[in-house]
């Protein structure tokens, strides 16, 4: 892939748009740009699982 970008940059914007689910094109196209923004993380639509088996949170002595 030839861009404007340095080695490094592109390494990164690829990286990210793999990690993501992107389509990779090693440019900071509309839809990196949109993900970036947007704070996309990978598998973000996938249900997780919240617990509360830590909560509340052990009590801190300030004193």
């Amino acid at each position: 892939m030839k861009t404007g970008y340095g080695p490094t940059l592109q390494r990164l914007i690829t990286d990210y748009q793999q990690d993501v689910g992107l389509t990779v094109t090693g440019e900071a196209d509309a839809a990196t740009f949109a993900s970036l923004h947007g704070g996309r993380v990978a598998s973000q639509n996938s249900p997780g699982k919240v617990t509360a088996d830590s909560f509340p949170p052990a009590t801190v002595d300030l004193g």
